[in-house]
């Protein structure tokens, strides 16, 4: 049995290719012209799934770059107070006034009945969120 799926010596038949897979503003001439890397990224960029993909892997890429200028603090660094601290919202308008982006304080409690530790929003504190503070020294 011979592996070969022609006679030896014919021309490879050509790859007839619909016009409407070819590319808007690309010539018939270009597609059987071109490189594979061409072909690949013309293809590639019909695909609106891989192009939202690859958009998202380069943000990730670029906030891991700049990972110690966003997140100005050490990650390793912790107040044992607040270990079991639920996430608090973020609050921009305090007794319906604009105050920009605040945290409440908090107040910490012992349910007597559980002896549970229980942490209540102190709203006569606010802490305000800043954007581009100073943090923790570069390494």
């Amino acid at each position: 049995m011979s592996l070969l799926t022609r006679p030896a010596g014919t021309k490879k038949p050509s790859i007839p290719v619909p016009e409407e897979q070819l590319k808007e503003g690309v010539a018939k001439d270009q597609v059987f012209v071109a490189s594979q890397w061409q072909l690949m990224w013309w293809r590639f960029r019909k695909h609106h799934l891989a192009i939202l993909g690859t958009s998202l892997i380069t943000v990730f890429y670029i906030l891991a770059i700049f990972c110690e200028f966003l997140s100005p603090y050490d990650p390793n660094a912790f107040e044992r107070r607040y270990t079991f601290v639920p996430p608090q919202a973020i609050h921009f308008f305090h007794n319906g006034a604009w105050e920009g982006p605040f945290i409440y304080g908090l107040t910490r409690e012992r349910d007597p009945a559980t002896y549970l530790i229980t942490y209540q929003p102190d709203t006569t504190v606010r802490y305000p969120v800043a954007f581009f503070v100073e943090g923790d020294a570069y390494k």
